[in-house]
């Protein structure tokens, strides 16, 4: 996600890289979560005066947090096969972090009496 969201930003605009860390992705995957859970009339409410969360304002300033969000990529768009395409992949700009969700799922071992309620 860091290299493909990086890597984006300087396609958009070269002299304008982001250079995001993975400490920053995680922060924004966090205050995304907690925004989630927190429902307020928009996302810069969480960093008003009136309504803001210091948890949210301690972690990552808005201004970074907006533009992680514009940029946030998991996957290089140069290497999309196009639609018309045979091999054309609906989900390839999320093809990564799908096949990452889909290997950590498979490393769960699974019971022979498990049980699923609704």
């Amino acid at each position: 996600m860091v290299h493909e969201t990086n890597l984006f930003s300087i396609q958009k605009d070269p002299n304008k890289p982001l250079n995001i860390t993975a400490t920053e992705i995680r922060q924004y995957i966090g205050v995304t979560i907690y925004m989630s859970l927190v429902h307020l009339p928009n996302v810069r409410s969480f960093w008003s005066e009136e309504l803001g969360f210091d948890k949210v304002k301690n972690t990552i300033t808005c201004n970074r947090y907006e533009k992680i969000r514009q940029f946030l990529h998991f996957n290089n768009n140069e290497t999309m096969i196009p639609r018309n395409n045979p091999g054309y992949d609906r989900l390839h700009k999320i093809r990564p972090f799908i096949d990452s969700l889909n290997k950590n799922f498979r490393s769960i071992p699974l019971e022979h009496c498990l049980s699923i309620d609704e």
